[in-house]
């Protein structure tokens, strides 16, 4: 009986380490994005994970960046906090092997690159702060298992 209340103790003890604090799930855009560029990701998370593909227009809409076929471009993993992610990411003009970092900063998505894509060209901002757009639909809610 004392072990299984011991077990039981430590289990609910450990288990707000196993949830993530921050739902990176949605699409958030560049909240102050410059008449000529507008940058946004879109982002499906399952326990640690994310996917999902990120959308860079410049140069007034002659660059732009993006996939309609929902193809993924941006493929990373959650830290052990729960409010930051490290992402690797690619350009849809051939430019590979980015690295970007999102931190959660409350209801706002911080967007950095650590490293720019290479093997072609790349019009995702280097910074910038994200706006989480509403959920409109259900079944937009992250998963923990």
């Amino acid at each position: 009986m004392k072990v299984t209340i011991l077990i039981a103790t430590t289990f609910l003890y450990l288990a707000p380490t196993i949830t993530h604090a921050f739902c990176f799930q949605g699409t958030c855009d560049w909240a102050e994005a410059p008449g000529t560029r507008s940058f946004s990701i879109t982002l499906k998370q399952n326990e640690e994970r994310i996917h999902g593909r990120c959308c860079a227009i410049a140069q007034s809409g002659a660059r732009i960046d993006c996939e309609v076929d929902d193809l993924d471009n941006i493929h990373g993993e959650i830290d052990a906090s729960g409010r930051a992610a490290i992402l690797d990411f690619a350009s849809f003009f051939d430019a590979q092997r980015g690295r970007a970092t999102l931190k959660a900063a409350d209801e706002k998505v911080l967007w950095t690159v650590e490293i720019e894509p290479i093997g072609g060209d790349y019009f995702a901002t280097r910074n910038a702060i994200l706006q989480r757009r509403p959920v409109v639909s259900p079944g937009n809610e992250c998963r923990f298992n």
